[in-house]
């Protein structure tokens, strides 16, 4: 139930990534008509009625990327489906995160570092595994963020993975029964009070009145020939991928490297750019999804495993510590009786009768063989016949192929 439920909650993740903003805020909490309303988006600023805990997507497995004290600020967005329902929410000031330090670089401010590549993923923990999953939101390239600490794995800083304290844009989830209305009197001047700027490196001296002028940027550049095209081949492959019935995580990390391909060519300012980074994510999404089944499934199949080997064991155990021994028709002492001026032999153990033998062959003079304790192979010649009201109960009957002897002593 537990792998269903991630993996359930992990869908929504990806379906939701994909609808429209406006169509996302159409599930709300019940406190949220009281809270105060931003031009967010639609966004309403709640607080949190106790210590919360504040997660990489939307389920209570996700992962913990900080407990939010009572009464934190937060701007709350959409609500997920299922119970319990969870609320994707921007903190005020932020919350601490993982990212690799390739992406950042020092600045000339103490503790600020420089985002210097696009979609920088945030994570919960310092590696790229699935339980690390990256949050929805990206970093781009010119944002500044606060440095924390570094893991300290590698002496280089661009090896290391770097905890930082997210801007207050960056969106995680919380439990939705954990948030109600801001009651105070202004949520913007509150946020902007929390959400504080980071130091800024120190200016530099105004150039002479004899420097030349700078140049105006130049205009944005148009897409490059065959951009179109190639968007047109990425969608192909994202439709093909969604199609199949179980799609691998190789296969989405082609459409990944795809969009990724045509988002580092197009102009920021295109729309095909637009385009591509929003497929760019979905997909990213996804395929990080699909790696986390397949891992899950892969535990499945090794608990299987193990679990069939414990049972044979414990089914072989089961057998050697009976009368058989797991190989033998029937096992038991063998002795002779009377029956209706017949000789007939039996096999007993523990004081009860287990099997009348016979040997039709005539491989086996079984006189020898009397009050010796033997193992029996052979086959069924008559079942068990279960006493009744009008007739008595009589031993299966075998016939024997092979006799092994068990005991040396004869029993008295």
């Amino acid at each position: 139930m537990m792998i269903q439920r991630r993996l359930t909650a992990l869908a929504g993740a990806a379906l939701l990534s994909a609808a429209p903003a406006a169509a996302t805020h159409s599930h709300s909490h019940p406190a949220a008509p009281a809270a105060q309303e931003t031009a967010d988006e639609g966004a309403v600023y709640m607080t949190t009625t106790g210590s919360t805990v504040l997660r990489n997507f939307q389920d209570q497995n996700g992962a913990m990327l900080a407990t939010l004290p009572e009464r934190t600020l937060v701007r709350a967005f959409r609500t997920s489906e299922g119970q319990p329902a969870f609320r994707e929410v921007e903190v005020a000031g932020g919350f601490p995160v993982w990212v690799y330090g390739e992406f950042l670089q020092p600045t000339d401010a103490e503790g600020v570092l420089l985002v210097t590549g696009n979609r920088v993923n945030m994570r919960p923990f310092p590696e790229t595994s699935a339980k690390s999953m990256a949050l929805r939101t990206k970093l781009s390239a010119g944002e500044r963020v606060k440095m924390l600490e570094r893991k300290g794995s590698s002496a280089s800083f661009r090896e290391d993975w770097i905890r930082v304290q997210a801007p207050s844009s960056a969106r995680a989830w919380v439990a939705a029964s954990s948030l109600e209305a801001y009651s105070g009197a202004d949520a913007q001047a509150a946020w902007a009070k929390l959400d504080m700027p980071l130091p800024k490196a120190p200016k530099a001296p105004k150039p002479s009145a004899t420097a030349p002028a700078k140049t105006q940027p130049p205009a944005a550049a148009a897409v490059p020939s065959g951009l179109l095209s190639k968007l047109v081949e990425a969608e192909r492959a994202f439709a093909a991928a969604e199609a199949m019935r179980s799609p691998t995580t190789e296969a989405w990390r082609d459409v990944v490297q795809a969009f990724k391909a045509i988002a580092d060519q197009a102009p920021t300012s295109s729309a095909t750019y637009r385009k591509a980074e929003r497929r760019l994510q979905e997909a990213e999404l996804r395929m990080e999804f699909t790696a986390l089944r397949e891992d899950l499934n892969a535990a499945a199949e090794a608990n299987d495993a193990e679990i069939r080997r414990i049972d044979e064991f414990l089914d072989q155990r089961q057998r050697r510590q009976t009368a058989r021994w797991g190989r033998f028709e029937e096992r038991g002492w063998l002795e002779s009786r009377n029956v209706g001026g017949v000789k007939r032999w039996y096999v007993t153990f523990g004081g009860e009768t287990v099997a009348e033998v016979r040997c039709l062959t005539g491989r086996y003079d079984l006189e020898v063989f009397e009050r010796f304790e033997i193992g029996v192979i052979g086959r069924e010649l008559q079942p068990v016949v279960r006493a009744t009201a009008t007739t008595m109960a009589e031993a299966r009957v075998v016939d024997i192929a092979r006799i092994e002897v068990l005991s040396g002593t004869s029993r008295r």
